[in-house]
């Protein structure tokens, strides 16, 4: 074989993995987007949103910084809707976590001013549900 024979043969055989790999690589990722579409309940929702963000976080931080918010918007419109219910205390413990993630964020990126604002908002839920595993967390 020639020299350009085995270079092209080696570069197709690579591309062919790498696309191989990129299929196989976001299985749950699509499991989640089909979750979000067709949720009844936005807590099933705001989970995902979250679950989603933690699987792209290291690679996509910005991407998952959107997440994180979408999920944190979402759980404040619940609580505005249901304050004394039973959502309600989901609705928050929901609101720490995705609170909790975007600290997370901030805390990749340096911001630390953002990181204690984040960090607070999560914590003071968190007491004031009794999510003692969640104030751990934080």
């Amino acid at each position: 074989m020639k020299l350009t024979e085995i270079i092209t043969f080696s570069l197709l055989t690579f591309c062919s993995f790498v696309n191989i790999y990129a299929q196989t690589q976001n299985p749950k990722i699509d499991s989640l987007k089909q979750v979000i579409a067709t949720a009844r309940h936005d807590t099933t929702r705001i989970n995902a949103y979250n679950a989603w963000g933690e699987q792209v976080y290291l690679q996509q931080p910005d991407s998952a910084l959107i997440l994180f918010q979408k999920a944190q918007n979402l759980a404040e419109k619940l609580l505005a809707s249901r304050p004394a219910t039973l959502v309600a205390d989901t609705a928050k413990k929901q609101l720490a976590a995705s609170l909790n993630n975007i600290e997370y964020i901030y805390n990749m990126q340096g911001d630390i001013p953002r990181v204690l604002e984040f960090f607070s908002k999560s914590l003071k839920i968190r007491e004031e549900i009794g999510d003692k595993k969640g104030m751990a967390e934080s």
